[in-house]
């Protein structure tokens, strides 16, 4: 078993959000990248890093992630609010992976351009279910398997984060 802790960024503070809403959110710390250390040094095999400003269309943690990234040995792995082709790249760029959601629904041609080529043939549609029910809260939308279908995709990978 591999543990991957989240590390949720709103503000430049480690948050957590209840049910999705920015109002209602818990400060777990003010400094990122002590707080990605101390999960390093206590065993994390990787960081999962949310931007949810970036997520929420409100700002940016990047330059907090790269710092994150800087100061830690352990792979990361970044999401939220990865909506562009340039976004994508940059942080491809830094980052040991790269989460895409909401983009795989709203620009499916810079979703596929994105991704490995190995790793998504035949119009597979991968999904991760938190980011997923993200893009359900900030829109309102309930994304169902019709709709995704209608969108040209045929294959699902799908992975569950608990």
């Amino acid at each position: 078993m591999k543990v991957i802790p989240a590390i949720d960024l709103m503000e430049g503070k480690v948050v957590r959000l209840y049910k999705g809403d920015p109002k209602q959110k818990t400060i777990y710390g003010n400094n990122p990248v002590e707080i990605a250390k101390k999960w390093e040094k206590n065993g994390a095999d990787m960081l999962h890093i949310v931007d949810l400003d970036a997520t929420l269309g409100c700002g940016s943690n990047l330059h907090i992630i790269k710092k994150i990234i800087e100061n830690v040995t352990i792979p990361i792995e970044v999401a939220g609010g990865l909506r562009n082709e340039p976004i994508v790249i940059d942080v491809a760029q830094i980052a040991n992976r790269v989460v895409l959601g909401t983009l795989a629904f709203t620009d499916k041609e810079t979703f596929k351009a994105n991704c490995p080529p190995l790793a998504f043939t035949n119009e597979t549609l991968f999904l991760i279910i938190t980011s997923v029910l993200v893009y359900c809260f900030t829109n309102k939308t309930i994304t169902t398997t019709k709709k995704i279908i209608k969108k040209g995709y045929n294959q699902f990978v799908v992975t569950i984060i608990f």
